[in-house]
């Protein structure tokens, strides 16, 4: 079950709750001779396998689109590495928690099936443009998986495959850019919950995953979400920051929890590990739905929250999932939880730091790395600032650079 009623605009989503994710889909694998594997980001792109011709081999890159569909022949041409053995192809690597989980695992069922019999001597190949081995909760996964991680082989360079073993993926895209899964996909989560059990471990019961604490460099992604850790916290919450901790310790988390939340994104994919009948709190970063969340809330049977409590005004030109983000305790995260008019007077009287920065943020980069996007987050942003503002802007200098920030929106550095 998928509840969209605590959303700001619950209508403009309803249509994807009538989406069919899962697939019927019959899995096989296809054996390709003298192809070239990638893994470089050739003009922005992820890499992939490809024939002499140029073309790409179907389901090779990272996601659909996400790699060349045809490259020059030039790039074809004088391999930096030869693999004169038969490999098996498990996809590209992407380090991001929530692509591992899904893009990473799509050719995991092969291993499995009975067709592997024949090659369990070869080595299994992921395409990495950067990362030359797995990160340890990435090994760990797969290890879990039943996958002998001793044959893994992070390929780095421009390499020629005398003879490739591509297994079709149990998670990928349509030609309406839908992700969906298999039951070989399921049954690969599926074994990775069975190991871990509910213990009724009381202090697990109630979970909150937090990125508050997450450090990327150069990039500052998230303002505010102390505030919901806070809220959190004072609602009986364990706040967890995953990334301090190893996967089976949050496997065991997951297996105990009855409540479990989390803003969107990688830290809510991990609601594909969860026991049935748990309830999920997402609070999105933006006006917009995950594709990759859309297709894991099928998988399990949870009784799905999606909770709006962000006011993310302005965007990557990468995109919204790319942040920044800003998070604040909203009234209909207030009215979720049912909390009593006393209770939310609490939570109004916050300080002002968080968005300053934001704001500050934006104005630095508007210009350059970030849009202001018109919606009903940014007009929901402006009422709160506006309502706010004498806290916000008491001094003049930054009142001179909201100034500015509002000339540059108004110059036309935005879109709808």
């Amino acid at each position: 079950m998928v509840n969209l009623d605590f959303r700001y605009e619950a209508e403009s989503h309803k249509n994807l709750l009538d989406i069919t994710y899962f697939s019927n889909r019959k899995l096989g694998f296809s054996i390709f001779k003298n192809v070239m594997l990638i893994p470089a980001t050739i003009k922005g792109k992820s890499g992939g396998v490809y024939n002499q011709d140029g073309s790409l081999i179907n389901e090779t890159s990272l996601y659909l689109e996400c790699g060349l569909e045809h490259i020059d022949s030039k790039d074809i041409q004088n391999p930096v590495d030869i693999y004169s053995d038969t490999c098996i192809y498990m996809g590209v690597y992407e380090p991001c928690w929530g692509h591992f989980i899904t893009d990473c695992l799509k050719k995991i069922w092969f291993i499995k099936s009975s067709s592997y019999s024949q090659f369990e001597n070869c080595h299994l190949v992921f395409l990495s443009g950067k990362n030359t081995k797995l990160g340890g909760n990435h090994r760990r996964l797969l290890e879990l998986l039943g996958v002998d991680v001793s044959k893994i082989v992070v390929c780095t360079k421009k390499t020629l495959a005398n003879e490739l073993i591509v297994p079709d993926s149990s998670f990928f895209y349509d030609e309406t850019f839908t992700m969906h899964y298999t039951k070989e996909y399921l049954d690969a989560i599926n074994y990775v919950k069975s190991l871990f059990k509910d213990e009724g471990k009381k202090e697990y019961e109630k979970i909150y995953y937090s990125y508050s604490s997450f450090k990327k460099k150069g990039f500052k992604k998230t303002f505010g979400e102390e505030k919901l850790d806070k809220f959190f916290k004072d609602r009986g919450f364990l706040i967890i920051h995953p990334e301090q901790h190893s996967l089976d310790e949050q496997l065991v988390m997951l297996a105990n929890c009855k409540c479990f939340a989390s803003t969107e994104g990688s830290s809510s994919h991990n609601s594909l590990f969860l026991k049935d009948n748990t309830e999920v709190i997402i609070i999105p970063r933006g006006p917009y739905f995950s594709g990759y969340q859309q297709t894991i809330d099928s998988i399990g049977e949870f009784n799905i929250n999606y909770v709006d409590s962000a006011l993310s005004a302005f965007t990557s030109k990468n995109g919204p999932w790319s942040g920044p983000n800003y998070f604040y305790v909203s009234e209909e995260l207030m009215e979720y939880f049912k909390l009593s008019s006393t209770q939310k007077s609490l939570y109004r009287k916050t300080n002002f730091k968080d968005l300053k920065k934001y704001l500050t943020y934006n104005c630095v980069d508007l210009a350059g790395r970030n849009y202001y996007i018109q919606n009903i987050y940014s007009e929901k942003f402006f009422h709160y600032l506006s309502l706010n503002s004498k806290k916000v802007f008491p001094g003049h200098y930054l009142k001179m650079k909201i100034s500015h920030f509002f000339e540059k929106i108004r110059s036309g550095n935005k879109r709808s």
